[in-house]
C-alpha cells in the first residue's frame, strides 16, 4: 500500500499503478530463477519498482515530446 501511495503521489494514475503492479509481478516471476539469493531480496524488489517507474517516465516524456509541435519545445 505504501508503494502504491508513493506512485499515486508522484502523479501516476490509479490505472498506471495497476499496470506497474502487473508488470512488477511479471518481471519478478520471470527473472526469479536468475536471482542471486546471496543478496537481499527486498533490495531487488525495490530496484525492479524503481526501474519500472523510470521506464514509464521516459516513455511518457518521449510521448509528450512527440506530440508537441516543434516550435513550442522549451529544451532547444
Amino acid at each position: 500500500r505504501r508503494i502504491r501511495a508513493g506512485f499515486l503521489g508522484r502523479g501516476f494514475t490509479a490505472e498506471q499503478v495497476e499496470e506497474f503492479a502487473a508488470a512488477f509481478f511479471e518481471r519478478v516471476y520471470r527473472k526469479g530463477p536468475e536471482f542471486d539469493w546471496s543478496t537481499p531480496f527486498a533490495v531487488y524488489l525495490r530496484t525492479v519498482l524503481l526501474n519500472l517507474a523510470r521506464d514509464e517516465l521516459r516513455r511518457l516524456r518521449r510521448a509528450r515530446l512527440r506530440s508537441e509541435p516543434l516550435g513550442e519545445r522549451d529544451d532547444e
